[in-house]
Order: structure tokens, then sequence, then C-alpha cells
């Protein structure tokens, strides 16, 4: 949450990257939250609905692995 407060001022959009950082860590335990994920979905936020952007984090982190790149070792 720190990270997000830092990366946006406007409350809306905090709660809204909040809810799509705090679904993926529920949906994907093992990494959880990670360093940067802020980062990435504040990227994604300026094209996709909160549902896309979930959705796009989730491929991001499977699809282009970089689950592993956060959890060495992670096979």
């Amino acid at each position: 949450e720190y990270d997000v407060r830092r990366a946006v001022e406007d409350p809306a959009e905090q709660d809204l990257l909040t809810r799509v950082i705090a679904a993926y860590t529920v949906y994907d335990p093992v990494v959880g939250y990670a360093p940067g994920m802020t980062n990435v979905a504040l990227t994604l936020r300026s094209e996709l609905t909160e549902e896309q952007m979930f959705a796009a984090l989730v491929r991001v982190y499977f699809h282009y692995d970089l689950r592993r790149a956060v959890v060495p070792g992670l096979d």
C-alpha cells in the first residue's frame, strides 16, 4: 500500500491499484506482492479497466515469466 500511495496521489486511483494488487496476491500467493508490481499495474492502468488490469497483470507475471524474476528458483 505504501508503494501505491507513493506512486499516485489520487485516492480513487490508489484504491483501484490496491484492489488489483490485492487480488493478484490472492491469485498467486507464491509471489504475493513483489517490488515493482505497482509500477507494472500503473502502466497497465493507462489503457485498461480494473478487470482488464488484473487479467493483464496475471498474464505478465505468468506468460512472460516475471514470477521467476521475483521468486528465485521458481520452476
